[in-house]
């Protein structure tokens, strides 16, 4: 069988997104696919190459955007590229499909060509945006997905509260987490040392920033020996503004902002990390979502430190085994669930970092999933022969 994934993003290594097209890509190969991944070349990994590290075939496209130039290139010549391209392949009708876009005319163009072809079409809706949080034509987004989503074959949602949206509309559905490789990186047993805590802040549209800030500034403010913070993906004028000039000041030995890291500097960084800090609000968007770091981290034994929303602490994080969750995200809270962090004896430490590497291990990696998904989609693929 052969496979397609077409996406607007930049693959590989470029991002949530990306990190999760490339493990979706690895678990169908593993299960016997010829996976092909048409979406923006990343020339600074690719480096020229026709494929990824994976073997995985990599197409440029045209790239998407909001100016204008690109809106016309788009409008003219995407669709006679996607038919190309799947006609290059030769896709047919023992083939999969899969759309990995906000794009509704990704859509129409694939579901106009299964007529004619007969391959199997899937999408994998990882977000629910409610409407003053979505920057983008809101009513295209709401035809996305209540009339262009469930007419694909198989829906890969990746949490409760999005397959209950499609399953209502009588979609089938398949429930996958965003997943990881954990034999891309060695297991390093952690240091005995200060706590060092990370935040990567890149999903602060999800995140309660402003409370995870305030209550780490004010722990460090009482103790500066504390613990080590680590923040990525937001600016040192950004911390400022929440914290203040005079508390930043205060903590800044015990307080290290990173900016833009090459991916093998940002490993470099998890490996030397003991927890992972993620505070969230209870909300559509946080129910919807899973975040994308909670696998990636506990692959180098992070334990996190995660509100109790979403599919990540209902399934996989275990408070005390494996992680430490808590409930709400208040600055109260927040400062409540570190302390406990905190807290925790060495010896009780290296278990919990234990045990966050297996659940990578046996249930993010997308290994555990490539049989199971594959066995779906022939299920699907079968039911369709016979009507």
């Amino acid at each position: 069988m052969k496979a397609l994934i077409i996406t607007s993003n930049r693959y590989p290594r470029s991002g949530a997104a990306s990190n999760y097209i490339q493990y979706f890509a690895s678990m169908l190969k593993l299960g016997g696919c010829d996976v092909t991944v048409a979406g923006v070349r990343n020339e600074s990994v690719l480096c020229g190459n026709k494929r990824d590290d994976n073997d995985i075939i990599v197409i440029d496209v045209i790239p998407q955007g909001n100016d204008f130039i690109k809106r016309v290139l788009n409008k003219c010549f995407y669709k006679m590229m996607l038919d190309r391209i799947i006609r290059y392949l030769n896709i047919g009708k023992e083939d999969l499909v899969i759309d990995y876009s906000y794009d509704y005319r990704i859509y129409e163009t694939i579901l106009k060509l299964r007529k004619k072809k007969n391959f199997l079409v899937a999408c994998c809706p990882t977000e629910w945006f409610p409407k003053d949080k979505y920057e983008m034509d809101f009513e295209k987004y709401t035809y996305l997905n209540e009339v262009l989503r469930p007419k694909c074959d198989l829906i890969f949602p990746i949490s409760d509260k999005i397959e209950e949206h499609f399953k209502e509309k009588g979609c089938v559905t398949f429930k996958l987490p965003i997943m990881c490789d954990s034999e891309e990186y060695s297991y390093i047993p952690k240091k005995k040392e200060r706590y060092k805590i990370v935040l990567p802040a890149n999903g602060k549209m999800k995140d309660a920033l402003k409370e995870m800030l305030i209550a780490i500034s004010e722990i460090l403010s009482d103790d500066l020996e504390a613990f080590e913070f680590h923040i990525t993906g937001v600016t040192r004028e950004q911390i400022v503004e929440i914290i203040g000039d005079e508390i930043f000041n205060k903590i800044s030995k015990s307080f290290v902002i990173h900016s833009w890291m090459k991916y093998e500097e940002l490993v470099k960084l998890y490996q030397n990390m003991h927890y992972l800090f993620l505070a969230r609000e209870d909300n559509q968007m946080t129910q919807s979502n899973f975040p994308s770091k909670i696998p990636e981290c506990m692959c180098y034994g992070i334990v996190p430190i995660m509100s109790n929303v979403g599919d990540a602490p209902k399934y996989y994080l275990k408070n005390q085994v494996n992680s430490i969750v808590f409930d709400g995200c208040t600055v109260s809270s927040c400062k409540q669930a570190i302390y406990s962090a905190l807290s925790v004896e060495w010896s009780k430490y290296k278990l919990l970092s234990e045990s966050a590497r297996r659940t990578a291990e046996k249930q993010f990696d997308y290994r555990q999933w490539s049989e199971k998904v594959s066995g779906m989609i022939m299920k699907v693929r079968g039911c369709k022969n016979e009507h």
